[in-house]
C-alpha cells in the first residue's frame, strides 16, 4: 500500500513541477493561461489525485466548465448588449423584457443541468469526498485569486 501512495506522490511531484515549469514560462504570456494553470495545480494538489483519477477527471472537469463559461457568456451578453443595443432596460418594449427574462431563465436551467450532469460523471471518477475538497478548493482559489488581484490593484494605485 505504502508503495502505491509513493507512486502517487512522485507522479504528483512530477505534475506539480512541470505545471509550476509551466506557470512560469507563461508569466511572461497571456494571464488567462496562467490562472487556469495555476487552478490547476491547485486543484490538483487539493485533491491529492492519482494519476488514474487525474486522467479520467481533467476532461469532464475542462468539459463541464467551457459548456458553463459559454452558458454565463451568453447571459452576459442577453443583459448587457442585448439591453443595450436597444438604448436600455427603460426603453425595452414588455415584449422584449419578457423574451431576455424568459432567455436567461432558460440559460439558468441549462446551466444546473450541466452542473447535475458534471456531478454525475464525477461520482465514477472521484470519490464524494473528493468531490467536496474539489468544491472547497475551487472557492478557496477564486478567493485568494481575488485577494491577489485586489492586493495588486492597490499597489498599482499608490505608485
Amino acid at each position: 500500500m505504502k508503495l502505491i501512495n509513493m507512486k502517487n506522490n512522485i507522479y504528483i511531484f512530477i505534475a506539480l513541477f512541470l505545471i509550476n515549469h509551466t506557470v512560469s514560462a507563461q508569466f511572461r504570456k497571456g494571464g488567462n493561461e496562467r490562472i487556469k494553470a495555476l487552478k490547476i495545480a491547485y486543484i490538483t494538489e487539493k485533491l491529492d489525485l492519482t494519476s488514474k483519477e487525474a486522467a479520467q477527471f481533467w476532461p469532464v472537469y475542462n468539459a463541464y466548465h467551457k459548456k458553463a463559461k459559454q452558458l454565463r457568456h451568453e447571459t452576459m451578453f442577453l443583459l448587457k448588449n442585448k439591453v443595450k443595443e436597444i438604448g436600455g432596460v427603460d426603453a425595452l418594449s414588455d415584449k422584449e423584457a419578457k423574451e431576455i427574462v424568459l432567455r436567461t431563465n432558460s440559460i439558468k436551467s441549462d446551466l444546473h443541468k450541466n452542473t447535475t450532469k458534471f456531478y454525475s460523471k464525477l461520482n465514477n471518477i472521484i470519490s464524494y469526498k473528493k468531490i467536496i475538497k474539489l468544491e472547497i478548493a475551487e472557492r478557496n482559489f477564486h478567493r485568494k485569486l481575488i485577494r491577489k488581484l485586489r492586493g495588486k490593484r492597490k499597489r498599482e494605485r499608490e505608485k
